[in-house]
């Protein structure tokens, strides 16, 4: 299975080269992605919207975690 970390990074840095660095991003910016992003389109039909809330938890966790 591909997840966020194939292109972020394990922790979500955006250090592999392919995405950004996520960390601390929101319900809101991450389903903005999945509807405008082409390169995520392919992520967006298995997330449901409790999957997508716990990747923001998750996110922000890391943001105040990692540096």
């Amino acid at each position: 299975a591909v997840g966020c970390a194939s292109c972020h990074g394990k922790e979500a840095r955006g250090d592999v080269g392919v995405g950004p660095d996520i960390r601390g991003k929101t319900v809101k910016d991450i389903n903005t992605q999945l509807d405008t992003n082409e390169n995520m389109e392919f992520l967006k039909a298995s997330l449901t919207e409790e999957d997508i809330a716990a990747v923001a938890v998750y996110l922000a966790h890391l943001a105040e975690t990692t540096s």
